[in-house]
């Protein structure tokens, strides 16, 4: 009883034996001609193969962040269908092709910009590149006492086109509005609010002036003539 466990378990290990040669050999002849890499995907459709997964996510999010970084205004890139990835064996003779596979993802996105409106009300003037320079106009305009400076406001912006900007001096000159000065017209108090009209003839003096009292004065005779008259 004994002797037939003995055989059994001796078979058995020369099994395991071989099944873990036959293993390693499998291994090693699918690292000879495979290598582990991962299949790329974009919007379900294979666009080919990369090596490295963290190396090539990581250049896609800063491109998204960034953008390609030749334009300091880019907000971000909008990109609808970001990289689907599957691990699986591939031929050593195949090559990765990770430069593609970003082109390609570049292709898909938007580019968004981040620029500065300086607006007089509700109307867009002018474009500024920053919110430091955008400032500079309102402060600027400020400083001069420009009367529209209750109307002038900071808009940022995000836009899938760039706009032409200006330099801060610029906007400044052709947003002033120089105050209006008011002439101040003196008005005439209560007590002198009825004035008198016509003219007075001050040429006669009172000494030489006559009182017209509507009656004929005549000069009265003497005693003398009096009762000389009456005695003829």
């Amino acid at each position: 009883m004994f002797k037939k466990v003995l055989i059994h378990t001796r078979r058995g290990f020369k099994f395991i034996v071989l099944f873990i040669l036959a293993a390693f050999l499998i291994v090693a002849a699918i690292t000879f001609l495979y290598k582990p890499t991962y299949s790329v995907f974009i919007d379900g459709q294979q666009v080919g193969y990369t090596e490295n997964k963290s190396e090539l996510q990581h250049k896609i999010n800063e491109y998204v962040e960034n953008g390609d970084g030749e334009n300091k205004n880019v907000a971000f890139v909008q990109i609808p269908d970001l990289p689907e990835y599957k691990l699986c064996l591939l031929k050593k003779d195949i090559i990765p092709n990770d430069d593609e596979i970003f082109e390609k993802v570049k292709e898909e996105g938007t580019t968004y910009y981040r620029y500065y409106a300086i607006a007089e009300g509700e109307e867009e003037k002018y474009y500024v590149d920053n919110f430091e320079n955008a400032e500079k106009v309102v402060e600027g305009l400020k400083e001069k006492k420009s009367t529209n400076i209750e109307k002038i406001s900071i808009i940022e912006k995000y836009e899938t086109e760039m706009k032409d900007f200006v330099q801060s001096e610029e906007a400044i000159s052709k947003l002033y509005v120089e105050p209006v000065v008011k002439k101040v017209v003196a008005k005439a108090s209560n007590s002198s609010k009825y004035a008198a009209t016509g003219s007075v003839n001050t040429s006669l003096t009172t000494s030489s002036a006559k009182a017209n009292l509507g009656i004929s004065l005549i000069r009265p005779v003497s005693r003398n003539s009096y009762f000389k008259i009456w005695s003829c």
